[in-house]
């Protein structure tokens, strides 16, 4: 759904997300190093189209312009180990459901 993105330019911009995503990612595996942290992320992270060609340094892609590209949180999440568990969220929403009934109830 395009309207749960949004646009933001800028190192002082992308700094204080990235370290929240990678705050999630050390507890997806608070077992990994800072180094696989970034090269999860570097290696999980979704070419952006626009700007400068992509060119393969280290053997990763990256632009001088828009850096690995996009931060893929999920796909580093996922690559660090973290679990899909789409029955947590269906238990934690019939949990929040029946709260609310319960409170409306008192």
């Amino acid at each position: 759904d395009v309207a749960t993105y949004f646009t933001g330019s800028g190192t002082s911009f992308a700094a204080p997300l990235v370290a929240g995503i990678i705050a999630l990612l050390f507890q997806a595996d608070p077992h990994a190093t800072p180094a696989r942290v970034e090269q999860t992320l570097l290696r999980t992270a979704y070419p952006f189209r626009d700007g400068a060609a992509y060119r393969s340094v280290g053997g990763l892609m990256t632009s001088y312009d828009k850096g690995a590209g996009l931060v893929d949180a999920y796909a580093a999440a996922r690559a660090l180990g973290a679990a899909r568990n789409d029955s947590s969220a269906s238990a934690a929403r019939r949990r929040s459901s029946s709260n609310a009934a319960n409170i409306g109830a008192t």
